[in-house]
C-alpha cells in the first residue's frame, strides 16, 4: 500500500493547530489524568463583573455532617442481562466525633426477564437497563445515593448533607426519593444540602478561579449562569468556592432556597478540611471503593449460592491484541 500524501496532510493539520499554542501557559497531564495550574489560569484576562465574596464566618453553624458516596461494579453477565454489585458509604461528624456507615456490597441482577419489575425509576425505559451495563451501573448508583440521601434528610434535623457531585436531576431519578423530594425534605427539617464537585471541567468556571487564589482566604463566586449553560437539569445555584487559604477551588451546588454564605461557612465550621476538601466526603469516597477481596467475595457468593453455572470465558481485547503492558489505550 502506498499513501504518499497522507503523512503530509496529517502533519499540516498538526502544524496549523500547534501554531495557536505558541506563547500560551500550559499544564501537562500525568498518566492521562487531568492537572490544574497551582494558582489558576492567571494569564487569562479577567471579567471585571465577576465578584468574589469573602466567607463571613459570623454566620457559621456547627452542624452534624453526613457525606454520601457510592460505587457500583459489573461482576458478570448472562445471555440477557448483568450482575452488579454496589456499596454506599455515609461518613458523618458530630460534635468533633467521626463515624461511618457502610451498606453493601449488595448484589443485583438486571435482565430482560425482570426489567419490567424495576419500577424504582421515574423516566428511564426499563428494558434499556438490561441492554447496557454502563447504563445499569449508573442507574443503580443513583438508586443507592437517592434512597440514602432521602432517608438522612427525613431523620436528620438542622444537619448538613454533602453529596459527591452536582445537584442535577439524573436520567435515573428514583420514584418517591428523587432530588426534588430530597431538597424538599431538607427544607422541611432545616437541613443544609450541598453537592460538591472536586474538579470542574467547565473552562469558563476554571477561568474565574484565579480570583479566589488572589484573595488568599476562604471565598466564593456565583457561577450559576455559567453552570446552567453546560449542566442540564441543574436543581440548585452553583458557586466556585475555596474553603481554606490552602484549598483548591471546588464547585458547590446549593439549593436556591438556602443562602450560600450560611451553607459554605457551616461546612467550614462543621468538618475537618484537607486542602479545602471536607474530610467526611473523602472518607465516604474511600469507604465506597471496592477492594479486590470484596469483589472476589461477591463472585464467590454468586457461584455458591445463586444456582448459577459459571461458563469458561476469555477477554476479547486481550485475545486479539495480546497483553500490552506499559501502553495506554
Amino acid at each position: 500500500m502506498n499513501l504518499p500524501s497522507l503523512p503530509t496532510k496529517i502533519d499540516h493539520i498538526s502544524s496549523e493547530s500547534l501554531s495557536m499554542l505558541k506563547g500560551r501557559p500550559l499544564v501537562l497531564y500525568k498518566g492521562g489524568e487531568e492537572q490544574q495550574p497551582l494558582l489558576g489560569w492567571s494569564g487569562i484576562e479577567q471579567d471585571v463583573s465577576v465578584v468574589a465574596f469573602r466567607i463571613d464566618m459570623s454566620h457559621a453553624e456547627e452542624r452534624e455532617v453526613a457525606a454520601i458516596d457510592s460505587s457500583v461494579i459489573v461482576v458478570g453477565e448472562s445471555e440477557e442481562g448483568f450482575v452488579l454489585s454496589g456499596k454506599v458509604a455515609i461518613a458523618s461528624r458530630c460534635q468533633g466525633r467521626s463515624s461511618a456507615i457502610l451498606i453493601g456490597p449488595i448484589i443485583l441482577y438486571i435482565g430482560e426477564s425482570n426489567a419490567d419489575d424495576l419500577d424504582f425509576f421515574e423516566k428511564v425505559p426499563k428494558k434499556i437497563l438490561a441492554l447496557d451495563s454502563t447504563i445499569a451501573a449508573r442507574a443503580v448508583r443513583v438508586l443507592l445515593e437517592r434512597y440514602t440521601a432521602y432517608e438522612i434528610a427525613k431523620t436528620m434535623k438542622r444537619g448538613l448533607i454533602l453529596i459527591d457531585g452536582s445537584l442535577k436531576e439524573s436520567n435515573f431519578e428514583v420514584r418517591d426519593a428523587n432530588l426534588n423530594e430530597i431538597i424538599k425534605e431538607c427544607t422541611n427539617r432545616e437541613n443544609y444540602i450541598a453537592g460538591i464537585t472536586k474538579n470542574t471541567k467547565i473552562k469558563q468556571i476554571q477561568r474565574v478561579e484565579v480570583k479566589l487564589y488572589n484573595l488568599q482566604q476562604a471565598a466564593y463566586i456565583d457561577v450559576t449562569d455559567i453552570a446552567r449553560l453546560f449542566v442540564s437539569n441543574l436543581k440548585a445555584n452553583s458557586y466556585v468556592a475555596r474553603l481554606s487559604a490552602d484549598g483548591v477551588p471546588l464547585r458547590i451546588d446549593i439549593p436556591s432556597c438556602q443562602l450560600p454564605n450560611q451553607v459554605i461557612s457551616s461546612v467550614i465550621a462543621s468538618d475537618i478540611l484537607s486542602h479545602g476538601y471536607p474530610e467526611t466526603l473523602k472518607s465516604a469516597h474511600l469507604l465506597s471503593i471496592f477492594t479486590g477481596a470484596e469483589e472476589a467475595s461477591v463472585k464467590s457468593r454468586i457461584a455458591r449460592n445463586e444456582g448459577t453455572s459459571i461458563l469458561p470465558s476469555f477477554n476479547v481485547r486481550r485475545a486479539l491484541l495480546g497483553k500490552l503492558e506499559g501502553l495506554r489505550k
